[in-house]
Protein backbone atom coordinates (compact mmCIF):
# COMPACT_ATOMS: atom_id res chain seq x y z
CA UNK A 1 0.00 0.00 0.00
CA UNK A 2 2.67 2.61 0.75
CA UNK A 3 4.17 1.76 -2.82
CA UNK A 4 0.89 2.86 -4.38
CA UNK A 5 0.92 6.44 -2.31
CA UNK A 6 4.75 7.30 -3.25
CA UNK A 7 3.86 6.40 -6.97
CA UNK A 8 0.74 8.33 -7.11
CA UNK A 9 3.01 11.77 -4.81
CA UNK A 10 5.64 11.03 -7.45
CA UNK A 11 2.86 11.31 -10.40
CA UNK A 12 1.60 14.14 -9.10
CA UNK A 13 4.67 16.11 -9.22
CA UNK A 14 5.93 15.07 -12.14
CA UNK A 15 1.98 16.79 -13.41
CA UNK A 16 2.70 19.71 -10.84
CA UNK A 17 5.38 20.97 -12.42
CA UNK A 18 4.49 20.69 -15.85
CA UNK A 19 1.15 22.99 -14.66
CA UNK A 20 3.64 25.50 -13.08
CA UNK A 21 5.37 25.69 -16.15
CA UNK A 22 2.44 25.87 -18.79
CA UNK A 23 0.56 28.28 -16.70
CA UNK A 24 -0.79 29.77 -13.25
CA UNK A 25 -4.35 28.96 -13.69
CA UNK A 26 -4.22 25.22 -12.82
CA UNK A 27 -8.36 24.39 -13.08
CA UNK A 28 -7.91 26.07 -16.99
CA UNK A 29 -4.43 24.40 -17.86
CA UNK A 30 -5.57 20.37 -19.38
CA UNK A 31 -8.59 19.40 -21.19
CA UNK A 32 -11.13 18.11 -18.40
CA UNK A 33 -13.88 15.16 -19.32
CA UNK A 34 -16.72 13.50 -17.59
CA UNK A 35 -15.38 10.37 -16.17
CA UNK A 36 -18.40 8.10 -17.76
CA UNK A 37 -16.98 10.02 -21.00
CA UNK A 38 -13.60 8.01 -20.36
CA UNK A 39 -15.22 4.64 -19.08
CA UNK A 40 -14.30 5.62 -15.91
CA UNK A 41 -17.33 5.03 -12.72
CA UNK A 42 -17.63 8.32 -10.75
CA UNK A 43 -18.34 5.79 -8.07
CA UNK A 44 -15.26 3.97 -8.32
CA UNK A 45 -13.72 7.03 -8.59
CA UNK A 46 -15.22 8.16 -5.38
CA UNK A 47 -13.16 5.10 -3.80
CA UNK A 48 -9.72 6.67 -4.43
CA UNK A 49 -10.78 9.84 -2.97
CA UNK A 50 -11.97 7.74 0.33
CA UNK A 51 -8.86 5.77 0.31
CA UNK A 52 -6.61 8.87 0.29
CA UNK A 53 -8.62 10.41 3.03
CA UNK A 54 -8.03 6.83 5.03
CA UNK A 55 -4.57 8.03 5.04
CA UNK A 56 -5.28 11.09 6.28
CA UNK A 57 -7.15 10.44 8.85
CA UNK A 58 -4.15 8.06 10.24
CA UNK A 59 -1.71 10.26 10.12
CA UNK A 60 0.29 8.99 7.26
CA UNK A 61 -0.05 12.10 5.22
CA UNK A 62 -1.72 15.90 6.37
CA UNK A 63 -2.95 16.02 2.90
CA UNK A 64 -2.73 14.90 -0.87
CA UNK A 65 -3.98 15.92 -4.17
CA UNK A 66 -5.07 13.34 -6.87
CA UNK A 67 -5.56 13.45 -10.67
CA UNK A 68 -6.35 10.62 -12.77
CA UNK A 69 -6.42 10.80 -16.92
CA UNK A 70 -7.36 9.07 -19.93
CA UNK A 71 -6.18 9.95 -23.42
CA UNK A 72 -4.89 13.26 -22.03
CA UNK A 73 -7.96 14.13 -20.65
CA UNK A 74 -8.42 14.98 -16.55
CA UNK A 75 -11.24 12.83 -15.50
CA UNK A 76 -10.70 13.24 -11.54
CA UNK A 77 -8.52 16.10 -9.61
CA UNK A 78 -9.13 16.72 -6.43
CA UNK A 79 -7.15 18.45 -3.07
CA UNK A 80 -8.01 17.28 0.02
CA UNK A 81 -6.82 18.72 3.77
CA UNK A 82 -3.68 20.45 4.44
CA UNK A 83 -0.71 21.19 2.95
CA UNK A 84 0.89 23.00 5.69
CA UNK A 85 0.14 21.78 9.29
CA UNK A 86 1.27 24.44 11.80
CA UNK A 87 -0.58 27.39 9.60
CA UNK A 88 -3.60 25.12 8.72
CA UNK A 89 -3.25 25.93 4.79
CA UNK A 90 -5.48 23.96 2.88
CA UNK A 91 -4.29 22.00 0.01
CA UNK A 92 -4.40 23.46 -3.42
CA UNK A 93 -4.37 21.49 -6.58
CA UNK A 94 -1.50 23.28 -7.75
CA UNK A 95 0.58 22.39 -4.25
CA UNK A 96 4.60 22.00 -5.09
CA UNK A 97 5.43 18.96 -3.14
CA UNK A 98 9.31 18.22 -1.43
CA UNK A 99 9.97 14.80 -1.91
CA UNK A 100 13.35 12.76 -0.38
CA UNK A 101 14.25 9.05 -0.25
CA UNK A 102 13.47 7.76 3.31
CA UNK A 103 16.40 4.99 2.39
CA UNK A 104 19.68 4.74 3.57
CA UNK A 105 22.04 2.83 1.66
CA UNK A 106 24.28 -0.35 2.92
CA UNK A 107 27.59 -0.52 2.95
Amino acid sequence: MRWSLVLIVLAFAAIAGVLRAKSPAVSTSLPMAKPGDEGFSADRLQKVHDAMQRHIDTGEISGAVTLSSRNGRVIYFDAQELADIPSKRPMQKDEVFELACGRRREG
